[in-house]
């Protein structure tokens, strides 16, 4: 995903905060490819100190007011 510091900035933040509005449950139980995951429009790798995670970035929804995202080493897209 290509944008200014800013940009992705806004969006990590958006990742620890009231901007997920809804879990769906487990992925096993999910149509990832309509949710915009399979496959995913990116993976961005989140590192704070020691701490790494990996989350999968999907691809907008029709209405492109949100987009789905899902933690690696998890099974609940939110």
């Amino acid at each position: 995903m290509e944008g200014s510091a800013t940009q992705l900035g806004r969006a990590v933040e958006a990742l620890r905060s009231d901007g997920l509005t809804e879990f769906l449950g487990p992925a096993e139980m999910l149509d990832l490819r309509s949710l915009g995951l399979e496959p995913p429009r990116a993976v961005w790798t989140l590192i704070q100190g020691r701490r790494r995670q990996a989350v999968r970035i999907g691809h907008p929804t029709a209405d492109e007011a949100s987009v789905y995202v899902m933690p690696a080493d998890r099974d609940v897209v939110a």
